[in-house]
């Protein structure tokens, strides 16, 4: 645990309520906001409350994408896709468990909730330096996507822009924080899409064959 402290530099945000309090959303509102608050903090996540401010659950980019693929439009309500069993904890004295949870779980952030209040964020700190690995990783990205039709009939599937970037742009982001560098694509279904879009990976900050 140590170790993963050191590594992560993960920092504990004992913040006002001014501060994470941008990261919240009622269980009210639409996907569309939802996805607002998440693209605008980097955390992937977003923190739902109900009209009086008790702490529902979380909602993630991950949750709005499989809503979306199974039939959500971006104007229904996000109450039914928000996971109200998430990793939280009682007080910041139980950071370890987050820290933990975070490496294991690939989580953002965790909140501290107690008595059904959201009083604190435990997070990852996203400026520390990361690891660099050489492995190479592979993508494969030659799908035609059959069952996303007719979405797919002229846009290739890793194509398909969720939160305003396509999926595979989000891919290659989270392996860049991650320090994979080496990425291999395997395509076919409309190719030079998916070409024009990455290049050699100049603008991720990586490799890209």
């Amino acid at each position: 645990m140590e170790n993963f402290n050191t590594e992560l530099q993960a920092s504990i945000e004992e913040q006002e309520m001014d501060n994470w309090s941008k990261l919240t959303v009622e269980n009210s509102r639409s996907m569309r906001s939802a996805m607002e608050i998440i693209d605008k903090t980097g955390l992937q996540t977003a923190l739902v409350t109900n009209s009086d401010g008790s702490f529902v659950g979380t909602l993630t980019d991950g949750d709005i994408r499989r809503a979306i693929l199974s039939g959500a439009s971006l104007t229904d309500r996000i109450d039914p896709y928000v996971n109200r069993q998430p990793v939280t904890i009682p007080s910041e004295d139980e950071s370890s468990m987050a820290f933990e949870a975070m490496e294991r779980l690939a989580l953002r952030c965790v909140p501290v909730v107690k008595d059904g209040q959201i009083v604190g964020l435990i997070t990852q700190n996203l400026t520390s330096p990361i690891r660099n690995f050489n492995n190479p990783v592979l993508i494969m990205a030659g799908g035609r996507g059959e069952r996303l039709k007719p979405l797919t009939n002229s846009t290739p599937k890793p194509l398909i822009k969720v939160g305003g970037k396509t999926l595979l742009e989000i891919l290659l982001d989270r392996l860049a924080r991650c320090g994979f560098s080496n990425i291999w694509i395997s395509v076919h279904y409309s190719s030079e899409q998916i070409e024009d879009i990455v290049g050699n990976g100049e603008p991720f900050g990586i490799s890209i064959q």
